[in-house]
């Protein structure tokens, strides 16, 4: 069965939009992949199996564009992953899969920025 219709609704042709789920990778009981939602363009995204635990981390490269995360793989409590922005290009980016604070709407993450700047997203 389909976990979650990504970029949900039909094409000009009436085939069904394609979130392009790829570049899969189990880390810390989730799965991470990149997928694009016709609003934004490749980007790193997390699931737990169902359909409201399979969100968009963060548009990276901000629109239509693509960072295209692949590579990852996990070094202890990192994911680590390449992704491309339009200020660094492609460089290795980090996850702390164990700094999970919980809000009423999000869960957040610390993230590390390619520059050495810590960032948050709201998973």
């Amino acid at each position: 069965k389909i976990v979650k219709d990504i970029w949900p609704g039909s094409d000009d042709y009436g085939d069904g939009n394609n979130g392009y789920p790829q570049e899969l990778f189990a880390a810390d009981g989730a799965l991470y992949f990149n997928a694009r939602d016709g609003i934004h363009g490749e980007e790193l995204w997390r699931s737990d199996g169902t359909i409201a635990g399979t969100k968009m981390l963060k548009d990276l490269y901000p629109g239509w564009d693509d960072s295209s995360p692949a590579t990852m793989a996990q070094i202890g409590d990192t994911l680590m992953f390449s992704a491309r922005t339009l200020s660094s290009g492609i460089e290795w980016w980090s996850l702390d899969l164990n700094s999970l604070t919980t809000d009423a709407d999000c869960n957040y993450f610390p993230i590390l920025t390619p520059s050495g700047k810590m960032s948050v997203i709201c998973l």
